[in-house]
């Protein structure tokens, strides 16, 4: 696993977590990713690539994303999960979310950092604020 800090072009702290393996699998490995995020860049905003994530947390059943997304909202945390969600059964996953969160400014699904890094930054101003993007 490797976490940085990245400054967004509006100054926003986030911190980038990126690993080729899966390192979520359950929640007490998504507080560790928590742990980073506050340690690394003092950040409440997550930056993540989707293999970082074991497949039980596309997986609905599992009760994974559920736990994740609690964890999320709890402790006041923004998280954008990116990459190529083609082969995965994302509608399914993102209508869920619909149905569970609606106005959901949390957790994003985006194909890459830019756009994760430009969700965290939207959903971290204040409503009403200006936005240049």
């Amino acid at each position: 696993m490797k976490a940085e800090t990245r400054k967004s072009k509006y100054g926003l702290s986030i911190c980038d977590i990126y690993s080729d393996v899966p390192i979520v699998a359950n929640p007490d490995d998504f507080k560790e990713i928590l742990g980073t995020a506050s340690l690394t860049s003092d950040s409440k905003s997550i930056l993540i690539n989707s293999e970082a994530f074991s497949t039980d947390f596309y997986n609905l059943e599992s009760g994974l994303m559920g736990h994740i997304l609690k964890l999320l909202s709890d402790y006041g945390y923004r998280m954008s999960v990116y990459g190529d969600f083609g082969s995965m059964n994302i509608k399914r996953y993102l209508d869920y979310l619909g149905e569970s969160t609606p106005g959901t400014d949390f957790i994003f699904f985006v194909p890459d950092i830019n756009q994760g890094m430009e969700m965290l930054e939207r959903s971290s101003r204040p409503l009403g604020a200006e936005y240049e993007g």
